[in-house]
């Protein structure tokens, strides 16, 4: 990044927060923090993603190539200097419908545990050219029911976070997904606009 560039677009298009993604394995804690001290006039926030606390799901289901040990050892670095917004996977390929549940729902604690206070939740959408096409053509993979999304809904709320600011993300995707989250015929569109439109992730 050019910071001079960045900072003359910055003051003519009058930008003050800048969202950026990464992974957390990319991070280097000095350039982040000569990036902010470079550009006083942003409010950077960064989303990184994670996907799970669960080291035995990194590793098998998602192959994910870190650990969440790895994570908080980097998210205590860079807390006070940008703003962290963490994704999660919902129902990555291997895990049954309950284990995506109580997967997602033990790594919100996990993370708010730890600080972190903004969260998205990320329902697994099957793309071209990837493990999970070949697992659902070989029907070894079924995207998330939308009954789960609405029972982690549930979950969460009971958990009676407090400020704590939990969203889902919307299954529509580019390149186009081959499969999304869905029941059956008869009630996947009403219900998949009704956690899009209805629900309140937002705790």
């Amino acid at each position: 990044l050019n910071i001079k560039v960045a900072s003359r677009l910055l003051e003519k298009y009058k930008i003050n927060i800048e969202s950026a993604e990464s992974g957390f394995d990319c991070i280097d804690k000095k350039k982040l923090y000569d990036l902010v001290q470079s550009l006083p006039q942003i409010k950077l926030d960064i989303a990184l993603g994670l996907e799970s606390t669960n080291d035995q799901i990194l590793k098998y289901a998602i192959n994910k190539g870190t650990s969440f040990s790895q994570f908080k050892k980097v998210y205590r670095e860079i807390k006070d200097i940008v703003n962290i917004k963490v994704y999660l996977l919902f129902k990555p390929p291997f895990l049954t419908e309950l284990e995506a549940i109580e997967d997602m729902v033990s790594s919100i604690r996990d993370l708010i545990n730890i600080g972190v206070s903004r969260i998205t939740i990320t329902p697994l959408s099957v793309q071209n050219q990837t493990l999970t096409k070949f697992l659902l053509e070989e029907h070894l993979y079924r995207p998330l029911w939308l009954w789960s999304i609405i029972e982690l809904n549930t979950r969460i709320k009971r958990m009676n976070l407090k400020n704590t600011n939990i969203k889902i993300a919307g299954f529509q995707h580019l390149p186009v997904p081959v499969s999304t989250p869905f029941n059956c015929e008869k009630c996947s569109d009403f219900y998949s606009n009704k956690i899009i439109d209805d629900l309140d992730f937002t705790l």
